[in-house]
């Protein structure tokens, strides 16, 4: 498909847009199910109201891309780039995340609940009441990043590197926190019943 065509459409469910730059486009309120977005260049775009759901962004760039409402449940994003990226209110659940970057970016009241977020790196990053019951955080990078009241509950951050993370007001019921890296993480006023914080540093 060319430029245009992708501009004008409105459903792209299914299609093959692997490779393609489509930085900096307004590509808002599409549907991109099932698509293969693999490599693409998305950065700086505005993806706001997408539908991504179950597609592929395996290594796909999406710096600074503006995320808002967008379904990326069951998608996989592999080693995607999301540094910068804006995406309050954006459903990631059950999405494959596994060494995906997240640094700076803002996610107030996003769901990740299920998600594979192992060997992440979500540095400096904001997630507010955002949802991360029942993630994979196995040896992600948190370190200076803001959880004020998210949901961390059944969570496993085995080896995840929080230091100078904010859990103010978080739910961290039964997550897993096996040798992760605490060092001056803020626990205020957060749920930790039934935590595992064995050996932790």
């Amino acid at each position: 498909m060319t430029i245009e065509e992708i501009k004008a459409a409105k459903d792209l469910s299914g299609q093959d847009l692997s490779g393609l730059d489509l930085s900096g486009l307004d590509l808002s309120h599409k549907n991109f199910s099932r698509a293969n977005l693999s490599n693409a260049n998305l950065s700086r775009t505005n993806l706001s109201n997408c539908n991504f759901s179950h597609a592929t962004l395996t290594e796909s760039k999406l710096a600074e891309a503006l995320c808002r409402h967008s379904n990326f449940s069951h998608a996989s994003l592999l080693a995607a780039d999301l540094v910068l990226s804006v995406i309050d209110f954006a459903n990631f659940s059950g999405a494959d995340l596994n060494f995906a970057l997240l640094d700076r970016a803002v996610g107030r009241l996003a769901n990740f609940s299920q998600a594979n977020l192992s060997s992440a790196s979500a540095a400096d990053a904001h997630f507010p009441q955002s949802d991360f019951s029942g993630a994979n955080l196995f040896s992600a990078t948190l370190s200076t990043s803001v959880f004020k009241k998210a949901n961390f509950s059944f969570a496993n951050l085995a080896w995840a590197i929080c230091g100078s993370t904010s859990f103010e007001h978080a739910n961290l019921t039964s997550a897993n926190l096996t040798n992760a890296n605490l060092a001056d993480a803020n626990f205020t006023k957060a749920n930790l019943t039934n935590a595992t914080v064995t050996t932790a540093s």
